[in-house]
């Protein structure tokens, strides 16, 4: 919505197009982003990226996690960033991180390698209540089918669909000898 475009890469990280000044069409600028106050190597590997109704980006990386840059329009090739995710999630992080995405209802879904988590961020925090993480566990009704989550779309519907590496499956699904429905 500001004019950039951000690339995520698997190797080299993130990086932010800034479109030329309409005096200047040559002035183009393709910045690489390290992060701080921890720069680490697995910043380099940057799966999605959205802009929320904020107008904040998320950065879905496999390595760090789930990312919050919190000044998204800074020329500054340091970004400062957030991971709210890291003191909820104590038991079970995904750390290893593939997919992210803002659904109608202004809630946050990131999956990966470790499962799928919901939640939605309000004064810069998330509720313990507003959390819900769901993993393959058949004992569970609201089990996924496979936890390497590797992408999440939203319908017209509004129904969330799930790409796992077993199948894709929406919300409130079936799947032979169990009925799964994930409450949304």
């Amino acid at each position: 919505s500001w004019g950039y475009i951000w690339q995520g890469t698997k190797g080299n990280g993130l990086f932010k197009l800034t479109p030329p000044y309409p005096t200047d069409p040559k002035s183009v600028r393709f910045n690489q982003f390290a992060l701080k106050p921890s720069p680490s190597q697995n910043f380099q590997h940057v799966y999605d990226i959205i802009e929320d109704r904020n107008k904040q980006i998320w950065v879905a990386t496999y390595g760090e996690g789930l990312i919050l840059i919190q000044n998204p329009h800074t020329n500054s090739e340091i970004v400062n960033y957030t991971d709210y995710l890291n003191s909820i999630q104590k038991t079970k992080p995904i750390i290893m991180g593939r997919c992210v995405l803002e659904d109608s209802k202004g809630r946050i879904w990131y999956g990966g390698l470790n499962g799928l988590c919901r939640f939605k961020l309000e004064k810069d925090q998330i509720s313990p209540t507003d959390y819900k993480f769901y993993s393959y566990n058949t004992s569970d009704k609201n089990f996924i089918s496979h936890n390497d989550v590797v992408t999440i779309y939203e319908d017209k519907s509004e129904h969330i669909w799930i790409g796992t590496n077993a199948w894709l499956q929406p919300t409130g699904w079936s799947v032979p000898k169990a009925t799964v429905s994930i409450p949304v």
